[in-house]
């Protein structure tokens, strides 16, 4: 449970910090409307594109993958976020809900739910199918628990995603 908080805090301070520091006009200007996380939970079709990221760093010299993207500045829910860890390098495939996939997703009403590895079960699949420079696209389905008590659960369908690349920190598009 502290991880989950951790991560979700770890992940909206980058995203506050990250939306105060951009200094380039080219990227206050950019059209953010092709990068979006986009799913239907228990058949609502939901989809977010305030912030939308996948931010690459390193982490005890293995690689890992945020991934992010909420409403709008003014009510960031409903959100979704992940993270891959344990990474080589970032190249299309298949992961499960492990310990090296977390994925989460926040509703209107600010109710969490995350993936949850109850006796090594995988009950949530995201796949990576093209890795460029720029951007990551991919699709996710599963079931997500309610974050505190792990009694209520959400199902994801037809999830899919395309998200801007960065590099170390939100808006550096160059991994040198």
């Amino acid at each position: 449970m502290m991880k989950v908080k951790s991560l979700f805090v770890m992940v909206f301070i980058t995203m506050v910090w990250s939306s105060c520091t951009s200094d380039s006009k080219e990227d206050q200007n950019k059209n953010t409307s092709e990068y979006y996380i986009k799913a239907k939970v228990n058949g609502n079709s939901i989809k977010v594109s305030y912030l939308a990221q996948a931010l690459q760093y390193k982490e005890s010299n293995k690689l890992e993958i945020a991934m992010y993207s909420g409403n709008s500045l003014s009510n960031i829910y409903p959100f979704f976020s992940g993270n891959l860890t344990d990474l080589i390098q970032i190249t299309p495939g298949s992961y499960q809900g492990s310990n090296q996939l977390f994925f989460q997703f926040y509703d209107s009403n600010k109710k969490g739910f995350r993936t949850y590895n109850a006796n090594n079960s995988t009950n949530f699949n995201l796949n990576i199918l093209e890795v460029t420079n720029s951007y990551i696209r991919g699709t996710f389905e599963g079931v997500l628990y309610e974050e505190v008590y792990l009694t209520e659960f959400v199902t994801v369908t037809d999830g899919e995603f395309i998200l801007p690349r960065y590099y170390d920190e939100y808006g550096k598009t160059t991994p040198n």
